[in-house]
């Protein structure tokens, strides 16, 4: 996670979805990375949010 960019927010929810259409995929594992590119948000306030609720708990060791 880093800054929140809405680019980078675009091409992680269209690699994801990308994922979920791999034909090799069973319909579980695609409806997991779905699910994933379904929750990716556009909100800036909403991603710090998330990047807080992420490493609020880690140390500074944890995270270099």
């Amino acid at each position: 996670m880093g800054p929140f960019d809405i680019q980078r927010q675009r091409e992680r929810k269209q690699r994801l979805e990308r994922l979920a259409r791999e034909p090799n995929l069973t319909p579980e594992v695609a409806r997991i990375w779905q699910r994933l590119a379904d929750e990716v948000t556009f909100d800036e306030a909403e991603y710090n949010q998330r990047c807080v609720a992420v490493y609020k708990d880690m140390s500074r060791d944890t995270v270099s």
